[in-house]
């Protein structure tokens, strides 16, 4: 199992490579700027608070489609449609659920790992559930 499956399988994706869980993952690892990028993209449409909520320890605040389409491009949307074999709605339905918790797990401790180090932290968070 890879670390993108074993992260895929603990926010309870099937643990497959094309599990819904394993392709935001995947397309986060290539996101411009990577997850610094993401939280700057949030910041400037307006969705700071929003992307706070996630790295903070509290509440995650929910996010629609509409706002989740103003940040990531079509063509990142329809790579993730393709890998999910579904179509635009269904890609940014599950998007809009899992994105939360994806950067909530990747930033235990309320930011994201320094450096934008996110495998490392995403490789701890799993050395920790099999101690």
């Amino acid at each position: 199992m890879g670390l993108l499956d074993g992260i895929a399988s603990m926010l309870g994706g099937s643990g497959e490579s094309n599990s819904p869980a394993s392709a935001i993952l995947q397309m986060l690892n290539t996101h411009p700027g990577g997850l610094s990028g993401l939280v700057g993209q949030f910041q400037q449409g307006g969705l700071g608070d929003v992307m706070s909520s996630w790295l903070s320890n509290g509440q995650n605040r929910p996010v629609s489609p509409d706002q989740l389409s103003s940040i990531f491009s079509s063509g990142q949307l329809a790579e993730l449609a393709n890998k999910l074999g579904t179509d635009h709605a269904g890609a940014i339905s599950q998007l809009t659920q899992l994105l939360p918790g994806i950067i909530d797990q990747l930033s235990p401790e309320g930011s994201l790992p320094l450096g934008g180090n996110w495998m490392s932290a995403a490789a701890g968070i799993l050395g920790g559930l099999m101690r």
